[in-house]
């Protein structure tokens, strides 16, 4: 109880270090900044941050991961986390080059075009492995949203509250990340209590910054502590991975603490994201049936991935009526769900909330004939049938222009669990010029009366259309900070780290998904979205709970953290010794 209070009062204390700290963070040279991160590049390069605290074993235990299956998923999660980490290192990097040397010029910036009113740098590979591509489209308009997450400087120094994420282990690194190099801001990570654990490896990374009095971290001793430490003085903004009601709750803890600050005032305090009903949408056309299996491989891998507990979850498949393939994907979809394995639900409430959602879909049954919910019974990552709350749960919503009862309760919040849910929007396959995406689709998604959000979303196009002037104009009209074109929300939450962008929409004045956007390395003016390209639909897509083996996925992320071919080949070659070793 002594340590715990002694913890207290030493977040409190440094409150004020990390004010004066975060003027001499304005100040720092660009050959600073370069030096700085080369040591943190230096240090994720190695194992230390892998072993700090046995995290990895804890986080096993809290995403209840288990077998041959879950270390494979343990294995990713370290890929995930550190090329994420290293990948925003390196665009700050960049950056800082380009401002010393205009002659070295950000592969992102290389490439740009105009279309549809918007300015459109790229595209670059998502990373040096994989065939996905991305664009950053700007548009010189006034944002009615907080643009690009940036916050107005004080003379008296920022510090930022990173209200730590409980779903995913790297996020609130890059978010610590963002703040600190693009924000100019000293930060202060406080962990959710569901990961706590994620203390140590945070300090190993973020060892060069704390030492410097950048950073300091702070356990989840509850809602007061919280309250109280966002209320201090020396706070000027707060940054949430949460809900919309958490957002709202911020902004009153600091309404209170701060009562001369008008309302707009306090919005402009706290910054984030906060979830979204993502869509999948697939345009009508003819597919092969390869096409359809890997569309459906896709959208399955998304939707199981951490078992749903993630803000680029597909929630929603959108088919349009009357598309001729609509009953054979279905069946290819149906297949795919049983095929993938289906990780368990850990989250904290998830389970309680998809019931009250199933509960009431399954009530309009005394409305209406048809049964609105199907539940696909699966294997587990031990290859032992799921748990029924952990099996994936299809909502049929209905069409809204049809005579059928329409209901679109799971299009107006977040589910984060095992729901997917499904419905037609109008479509007339005999009419030639009829362009469904934009007359269609895009009008619906953009219309937020209708689905909770603007984060990311999913649009399946044929093949050949992916440039055409029908999907670059839907690109450009839909209302999504992150738009992924034959591919999934992941790619797009990646290529933030690589100069690209992930956050709600800046016109989306509703604030169901946040305010804020993290990435923009290269500080681009004006920017709206993130727009990822996925490889040919005829290639099997890296999005899937079939994940290749552990020794593969190991040594592509000691390809892609390392300093240079030589520290490569000698990272490779001791991770495959110790494989050898742990044999005997």
């Amino acid at each position: 109880m002594n340590d715990e209070h002694d913890e207290k009062d030493e977040a409190f204390l440094a409150l004020e270090s990390l004010s004066l700290a975060s003027q001499r963070l304005v100040k720092m040279k660009s050959s600073e900044i370069i030096e700085l991160t080369a040591d943190m590049l230096q240090i994720l390069s190695t194992d230390a941050w892998i072993h700090a605290g046995n995290w990895t074993y804890e986080e096993k235990k809290v995403c209840k991961l288990r077998g041959a299956r879950g270390d494979r998923i343990e294995s990713f999660m370290k890929f995930v986390f550190g090329n994420d980490a290293v990948a925003f290192l390196q665009s700050v990097q960049n950056q800082e080059i380009y401002k010393m040397d205009k002659n070295k010029k950000p592969s992102l910036l290389k490439k740009v075009r105009e279309t549809h009113g918007a300015t459109v740098y790229g595209p670059i590979g998502v990373n040096d492995l994989l065939l996905e591509s991305f664009e950053v489209w700007a548009r010189d308009s006034p944002a009615l949203n907080i643009n690009n997450g940036k916050i107005e400087r004080k003379e008296n120094g920022e510090v930022c509250v990173v209200l730590g994420a409980g779903n995913v282990s790297g996020l609130s690194l890059v978010d610590a990340l963002h703040h600190i190099f693009i924000n100019k801001s000293a930060v202060v990570i406080k962990h959710h209590p569901l990961r706590e654990h994620l203390i140590k490896p945070y300090e190993t990374i973020l060892q060069p910054l704390i030492d410097r009095g950048f950073v300091t971290q702070v356990l989840d001793y509850g809602i007061p502590f919280t309250q109280k430490l966002i209320s201090s003085q020396f706070v000027t903004h707060v940054h949430i991975t949460g809900s919309f009601e958490t957002c709202k709750a911020v902004q009153k803890s600091l309404s209170l603490s701060r009562p001369t600050k008008s309302s707009s005032e306090i919005k402009s305090m706290v910054s984030g994201e906060l979830g979204c009903v993502t869509p999948f949408v697939i345009a009508p056309g003819s597919y092969r049936r390869i096409e359809l299996r890997n569309i459906a491989k896709m959208l399955v891998g998304a939707k199981k991935g951490n078992g749903g507990h993630i803000c680029l979850s597909p929630q929603v498949l959108i088919l349009p009526k009357g598309w001729k393939q609509s009953n054979r994907f279905r069946k290819i979809l149906l297949n795919e769900i049983k095929s993938q394995p289906t990780p368990p639900t850990y989250y904290p409430g998830i389970i309680q909330k998809r019931e009250s959602l199933l509960k009431h879909y399954n009530s309009l049954k005394n409305k209406t004939s048809k049964a609105r919910v199907q539940i696909i019974k699966t294997k587990d990552l031990k290859g032992n049938e799921s748990e029924v709350h952990d099996q994936l749960a299809l909502i049929d919503c209905g069409c809204p222009d049809a005579n059928e009862y329409y209901e679109d309760l799971a299009l107006k919040f977040e589910a984060f669990g095992s729901v997917l849910a499904h419905f037609e929007l109008p479509y007339d396959p005999d009419e030639k010029e009829n362009d469904y995406l934009n007359s269609v689709v895009v009008p619906f998604l953009n219309n937020k009366s209708n689905i909770f959000g603007s984060l990311s979303c999913s649009l399946i196009v044929p093949s050949s259309l992916t440039h055409s002037e029908s999907t670059q104009k839907a690109i450009a009209s839909l209302k999504y900070g992150s738009i992924a074109v034959n591919s999934t929300g992941f790619f797009a939450y990646f290529a933030r780290s690589r100069g690209g962008v992930w956050g709600a929409h800046p016109h989306d004045i509703t604030g169901q998904s946040g305010n804020s956007m993290i990435g923009n390395q290269y500080d681009l003016p004006g920017v709206e979205k993130t727009v990822v390209y996925g490889m040919d639909l005829r290639i099997r897509s890296v999005v899937s709970m079939h994940l290749p083996p552990t020794i593969f996925i190991d040594i592509m992320r000691i390809i892609l953290m390392s300093q240079g071919k030589l520290d490569g080949c000698h990272s490779i070659a001791k991770h495959l010794w110790s494989k050898f070793k742990s044999l005997f």
